[in-house]
């Protein structure tokens, strides 16, 4: 594999290379760069995964499209997947969004982030845990 490109310009959360653009507004360079090179129906519904783990990199050999699944797999092969959910937090992220709780509250119950339990509520993740 050749060397990583680090982007030099802003990054996001996480350092992910980000940039910002009249015409599209911020959107992360990796997502981006898959794009032009695949075209963009390619990543819709999609993740882009990096296999050199470098969330700065945009050396779109370092690149993949897949699943969730897949980025969640190659997570925990490479021991990067720390997850602060189990099947029973699952559940209780569910019932408190029933009683009305926010997700923002819930992930600071929790110590995850809003997005973390967003994805658990709208069944991006953890879709098998009834």
């Amino acid at each position: 594999m050749n060397d990583c490109i680090e982007w030099q310009g802003s990054t996001a959360g996480k350092g992910y290379a980000q940039a910002s653009r009249p015409e599209f507004g911020t959107r992360y360079m990796h997502r981006i760069l898959m794009a032009r090179e695949h075209g963009p129906e390619a990543i819709e519904g999609k993740v882009v995964m990096h296999l050199c783990d470098n969330p700065k990199c945009i050396n779109v050999e370092h690149l993949r499209i897949g699943t969730n699944q897949e980025n969640l797999q190659d997570m925990a092969v490479k021991g990067r997947h720390r997850t602060k959910l189990n099947p029973h937090r699952v559940r209780y992220i569910r019932a408190m969004t029933g009683r009305g709780f926010s997700r923002v509250h819930i992930a600071a119950l929790l110590g995850v982030t809003p997005e973390c339990v967003s994805h658990v509520v709208l069944g991006k993740t953890w879709r098998h845990v009834a």
